[in-house]
C-alpha cells in the first residue's frame, strides 16, 4: 500500500486509477486507454512542485488544485504566494476557452513548446528547448520570453525575446499569435 492516498497523485491520475480499478476491475472495456494515461501523466507533470523541506526524501509533490499546497510525504506547507498559469485555447480563431489544465510555477520553471501550443505533447523526439520561463526576481514573479516570436503582455504589448512581463492576479498573456497559440491567465496560490 502507498504511504499517501491515491488522491495525492493529482486529479488526472486519481480519476484514471478509479476508472481502472473500480469501474474497470471486472470490465476491461471500461479501463482507460494508454493515451489516457499518457495525457494524465503529462498534465500531472505540470502540477509538480518542489518541496520546501530540505529533509524531505521525496523532494517533490503534486499540487492539488483548489487546495493549499502541502507535501503529503513530510507535511511541509507552502506559505509564499505562487503563480499558476491556466491554459486557454481559441478553437477556429474564436474566443479563448479554458482547457481545464494549468502549470504551477516556481523559480526557473520552464515553458516548453507543448505549453505554448495546443496539439503538441511532450513525447519522445519533441524539441524540449525552453521557450519561456518563470523567475522570482526582487519579490516579483516574471514570465521571461526566451524564444517566442509573438508573446503579448497583459497590456497588449509585444514582449521581445529576453524581456518579460509581471505575473499578476487575473493577468492574461498570449504566448503565441499563431493558430494553435495558447493564452494563459494568472492566478496565485495559496
Amino acid at each position: 500500500s502507498l504511504p499517501v492516498p491515491c488522491e495525492a497523485l493529482g486529479p488526472y491520475l486519481h480519476k484514471l486509477f478509479v476508472q481502472a480499478f473500480v469501474a474497470g476491475l471486472h470490465n476491461p472495456q471500461a479501463r482507460p486507454a494508454a493515451g489516457d494515461w499518457e495525457n494524465a501523466l503529462y498534465k500531472t507533470s505540470d502540477l509538480i512542485l518542489p518541496c520546501g523541506n530540505k529533509g524531505c526524501e521525496e523532494k517533490y509533490f503534486v499540487y492539488l488544485p483548489g487546495q493549499k499546497p502541502k507535501c503529503p510525504w513530510c507535511g511541509w506547507q507552502m506559505k509564499e504566494r505562487t503563480p499558476v498559469l491556466e491554459f486557454h485555447y481559441a478553437p477556429h480563431r474564436g474566443q479563448f476557452k479554458p482547457e481545464g489544465h494549468c502549470l504551477v510555477c516556481w523559480d526557473q520553471r520552464p515553458l516548453n513548446r507543448w505549453h505554448v501550443h495546443t496539439g503538441i505533447k511532450p513525447v519522445e523526439g519533441i524539441d524540449r528547448e525552453t521557450q519561456a520561463y518563470v523567475v522570482f526576481h526582487q519579490k516579483q514573479w516574471i514570465l521571461v520570453n526566451k524564444y517566442l516570436d509573438s508573446m503579448v503582455s497583459p497590456a497588449g504589448n509585444p514582449v521581445p525575446r529576453g524581456q518579460g512581463c509581471l505575473l499578476q492576479e487575473g493577468a492574461e498573456i498570449l504566448l503565441s499569435k499563431d493558430d494553435r497559440g495558447r493564452l494563459v491567465s494568472v492566478k496565485f496560490i495559496p
